[in-house]
């Protein structure tokens, strides 16, 4: 018997209701400074919502053009920006 036996996690799809949640902390979080980078994202989060939900929201307003993505050079990562 393997005393250090970690069952894996269950991965389960965001809901409707999750994704929705998670798009209303991405627009808080981008209207508070009129963008923001993954970290401010999170910030808001709080852990709300998982990292799934917030990745598909991004997703889904990305791609009804509700949101934009600008590559920071200075920063090196993604900006998120509202349209």
């Amino acid at each position: 018997m393997d005393h250090n036996y970690k069952p894996k996690a269950v991965e389960t799809k965001p809901t409707a209701t999750d994704i929705d949640l998670a798009k209303q902390i991405i627009r808080t979080a981008i209207t508070k400074n009129q963008q923001c980078f993954v970290p401010q994202i999170n910030k808001e989060n709080n852990g709300r919502v998982s990292h799934e939900a917030i990745s598909a929201a991004t997703s889904e307003m990305t791609k009804s053009k509700e949101l934009r993505l600008k590559e920071d050079s200075f920063e090196h990562d993604w900006e998120y920006i509202l349209r």
